[in-house]
């Protein structure tokens, strides 16, 4: 965690097991954060592209000062979309 008089930035590694999960933040922000990038944890967990590849986004929509939810989907080959689980990493920043 970074905390520079007001500004906050946090940071949580987690498996998002069923590609909707609700994250708790390391310490609560004073008020919903002003931003969430997402990424993936364990991209060579793709296993050279043969299952496919997945992206998360952080629901910033319904989010409180004390959690949020993270949705993941992957693109299967062939390009079925199914929403399951991730390793996902979560960059928070705030008041």
């Amino acid at each position: 965690m970074f905390n520079h008089f007001w500004f906050v930035i946090q940071w949580v590694t987690y498996v998002n097991i069923n590609g909707l999960s609700s994250v708790t933040y390391p310490i609560a922000f004073k008020n919903v954060p002003l931003m969430a990038i997402t990424s993936e944890a364990d991209p060579a967990g793709w296993d050279n592209n043969i299952n496919g590849i997945a992206i998360a986004g952080a629901d910033l929509k319904t989010a409180s000062n004390i959690r949020m939810n993270v949705l993941s989907k992957w693109i299967i080959n062939g390009g079925t979309i199914k929403r399951d689980g991730q390793a996902v990493r979560l960059i928070l920043m705030g008041i």
